[in-house]
């Protein structure tokens, strides 16, 4: 998993439209869109994990080009907690309890 390995992914609107076309089917519907997104983004991403061109802590992002998706990779370095956007309020609200967990954890064990 990404998250074990502190890896994040974004994906620009003309990646998920690209995604979008390539797992729609007419007969099917969004049934194929799995099938797409595992052979369009997590096989190359594994391969790039593997190969060492995605570390852990780095930040992917996919983008659309002609015929295909290219992976921008870029190292975080630092991690700013007032920086984050969220979708929503409830993506906040289990961020912080989260994040608070984790700093209390932190804190009893030293």
């Amino acid at each position: 998993m990404l998250a074990d390995r502190k890896i994040t992914l974004s994906l620009t609107p003309a990646a998920r439209k690209f995604i979008f076309k390539s797992g729609y089917d007419r007969a099917y519907g969004a049934r194929p869109l799995k099938r797409a997104i595992q052979r369009l983004v997590q096989d190359p991403l594994a391969i790039k994990i593997l190969d060492g061109s995605v570390r852990p802590t780095n930040h992917v992002l996919v983008d659309a080009a002609k015929s295909a998706l290219t992976f921008a990779v870029t190292p975080v370095t630092s991690f700013d907690p007032f920086s984050l956007s969220f979708r929503s309020a409830a993506e906040e609200s289990a961020f912080v309890s989260v994040f608070s967990s984790a700093v209390t954890q932190k804190l009893c064990a030293n």
